[in-house]
């Protein structure tokens, strides 16, 4: 038989294998509770993830119906930080615009042809371009080459 274990209100009092709860001074209700509060707080933190994933989702929709876009939106779009996006103003690598000097807003346009603007090629490209050059001699991008 398994010792009698008193009711704590500190602590939890795993449920007990066998025997009645009752004759061995646990209290039936305090598992119930302890599985309430577990599911409240599991609800609790579901609702949480939930507010986060829709937040996320109303900023996405309004970004798509902004043109003039903020230095936040801009980081939202790209996944660039804000001081990356400061440094590239800054070093005048992305285009921007300045409104009275004070804030710094994009054509939203304008930043996805920038972060469109280095593509790179393929590895079939590549060789078709080679294939060509080695047939005519020239490059496909400016026309000249080197007869052979």
């Amino acid at each position: 038989m398994l010792p009698l274990q008193p009711y704590s209100q500190n602590r939890l009092l795993e449920a007990p294998a066998t025997g009645d709860t009752q004759a061995r001074g646990v209290k039936p209700s305090n598992y119930h509770n302890a599985a309430i509060n577990h599911k409240k707080l599991k609800n609790m933190e579901t609702e949480k993830i939930i507010l986060a994933e829709l937040q996320t989702i109303k900023q996405y929709a309004q970004l798509g119906a902004k043109r003039a876009l903020t230095m936040d939106d801009v980081s939202l779009l790209t996944g660039l930080s804000k001081s990356r996006l400061y440094k590239l103003c800054y070093l005048k690598q992305i285009p921007y615009w300045k409104n009275n000097g004070r804030y710094t807003y994009f054509d939203k346009a304008e930043v996805e042809d920038w972060m469109l603007k280095h593509r790179v090629k393929t590895n079939d490209e590549i060789e078709s371009e080679a294939a060509a050059y080695i047939v005519t001699g020239k490059t496909a991008k400016s026309g000249k080459g080197v007869s052979v």
